[in-house]
């Protein structure tokens, strides 16, 4: 038979993708800011909490996602700060300390000191600017290094603060600056990871239940989570698309089940599973129904009137049931499936009008209606579902 309609449909759900690319967001700068409370710690600052962080995974709203993670933002900016002005003051804290303790220790030996090094340095500088440059570098990026860098690099200032030669001064000034540059670089990319690594958690979130824990493995284990970040999205394409087309499948039961027509218990899975099923019209038009395909891709949408191998397939009754339904079923169909938030296009990109013979349905439709869309209560007899192969 005939009456054969396609539409393109979107399978994606944008709020949806606005809300996990938010949540992702979220955890990423949660991830930090906990890595800057510890931090901060060592240095005696204190990071305050932000308000809703502890409920960030049960908050839904688009408009609360982004408060969210505007105020977790403005916390980790906060804590970059304080964390800088509280690792300044503790290191010029110590530098005082350890100014006022060689004072301490008398005039006579600062002099004879100062005296035996100034003629050997007058030429290239002195002793003293080198090692004011190596305390002006600590403090401004001692807390930006990492645990081994940072003693490593406070052992070499040690070390050039008891020297009398220039050049080995220079030599140090140097190595801690090679030290702090190489420290920052490693610290800062374990914790670009570790965000890393919280985003993907989070996004896997998103993934198919079955496949979140080995997912969740890969992630925790990669040594470079942007390995692995192309296998964590295609993971929940897949979940979305699934997602997408049980959503379509429940929305047409819904839809043809409103319209008086004999929906079978297994209908959704059906369209799910193997990408079409079939149901029966019901009063006059007895003996014909609709195949409903879903394409694996889930960008299309298709229906075709067909008949069982008792009905006519061609003649005024056919002709009918045909155009019935493309001027009275199809228009409400459409318009209970946009309600139900299916995409459709605006128009169908195949319209067949009826008339146009296609090959009969292999075995009768369904002839008993249910009302119920997933009614599996025991010993109730399950309608057969039609899946027709060819148009």
């Amino acid at each position: 038979m005939s009456s054969s309609v396609g539409y393109y449909l979107s399978p994606a759900d944008i709020e949806a993708q606005r809300r996990r690319a938010l949540r992702a967001d979220i955890a990423g700068a949660l991830a930090r800011l906990a890595e800057m409370r510890a931090h901060a710690r060592s240095v005696g600052v204190r990071v305050p909490a932000v308000a809703g962080e502890h409920r960030a995974d049960q908050v839904t709203d688009i408009g609360e996602l982004e408060e969210l993670r505007a105020r977790v933002s403005s916390a980790v900016a906060d804590a970059a700060e304080a964390i800088d002005a509280g690792w300044s003051r503790r290191w010029r804290a110590t530098i005082g300390k350890a100014t006022r303790g060689t004072a301490a220790t008398g005039s006579s030996a600062g002099e004879e000191l100062t005296a035996r090094r100034v003629p050997a340095d007058r030429e290239t500088g002195s002793l003293h600017e080198a090692v004011n440059d190596v305390e002006t570098l600590l403090a401004g990026n001692g807390h930006r290094c990492d645990e081994e860098g940072l003693k490593a690099a406070q052992a070499v200032y040690e070390e050039m603060k008891t020297v009398e030669s220039l050049q080995r001064a220079r030599t140090y000034s140097l190595e801690v600056a090679v030290i702090v540059r190489e420290s920052i670089e490693r610290r800062r990319r374990v914790v670009a990871q570790e965000e890393q690594r919280a985003r993907l958690r989070e996004l896997l979130a998103d993934a198919l239940e079955e496949e979140q824990p080995g997912l969740r493995d890969l992630v925790n284990a990669a040594a470079d989570p942007d390995s692995v970040e192309d296998t964590v999205h295609r993971a929940v394409e897949r979940a979305d698309l699934a997602r997408h087309r049980e959503r379509v499948a429940a929305a047409a039961a819904e839809a043809l089940s409103e319209l008086d027509c004999v929906v079978g218990e297994e209908f959704e899975s059906l369209l799910v599973d193997q990408a079409e099923a079939v149901i029966a019209f019901t009063g006059e038009q007895r003996g014909y129904g609709l195949l409903v395909r879903l394409p694996a891709d889930g960008t299309r949408l298709l229906t075709a009137v067909v008949r069982a191998e008792d009905q006519a397939a061609v003649g005024e009754h056919a002709t009918a049931v045909q155009s019935r339904y493309c001027d009275e079923t199809l228009p409400q169909l459409d318009s209970a499936l946009r309600e139900r938030g299916v995409e459709l296009d605006a128009a169908p990109f195949l319209r067949l009008e009826p008339g146009r013979a296609v090959p009969p349905a292999p075995v009768p439709l369904p002839q008993r209606k249910r009302s119920a869309r997933h009614s599996k209560r025991p010993g109730v007899n399950r309608v057969t579902e039609v899946r027709h192969r060819e148009r």
